[in-house]
């Protein structure tokens, strides 16, 4: 569901539904896409929220609308082990909400959601 939000929301793909089964239409040119083979031109969503390869498609995405990522790796942190920090900087140098993930990507996502108002950072344990 994440990956979808961002998709749609983000990246600006299509969800398209015919007969009772929805799938995602094309996404905009130059994103980053995966056929899914059956051709019926349907793509797969990417997995921004579990591969950071992906994921950077949306940082991508964001610096173009003026945001900077800043990203911690907090695995060795006693306070936060195991976690990823990532947060936003808008163009006017505020940081727009500081999420932790256990994985890079899934930090980056939760921060992204933020950044664009999509949830509130104070309910980042409900994605």
């Amino acid at each position: 569901q994440l990956d979808a939000l961002i998709a749609e929301q983000v990246m600006g793909w299509r969800n398209v539904e015919s007969d009772s089964v929805s799938t995602w239409g094309s996404p905009p040119v130059g994103d980053l896409t995966e056929y899914n083979g059956t051709g019926d031109g349907q793509f797969h969503v990417p997995r921004y929220s579990s591969n950071i390869r992906d994921v950077f498609y949306v940082v991508d995405e964001l610096s173009r609308r003026g945001y900077q990522l800043a990203l911690e790796d907090w695995r060795s942190d006693s306070d936060a082990p195991g976690k990823w920090s990532a947060l936003f900087v808008d163009s006017d140098s505020h940081d727009t909400g500081q999420l932790v993930a256990g994985t890079a990507s899934l930090a980056v996502c939760k921060a992204v959601l933020c950044a664009l108002s999509l949830f509130s950072g104070d309910h980042h344990d409900e994605i």
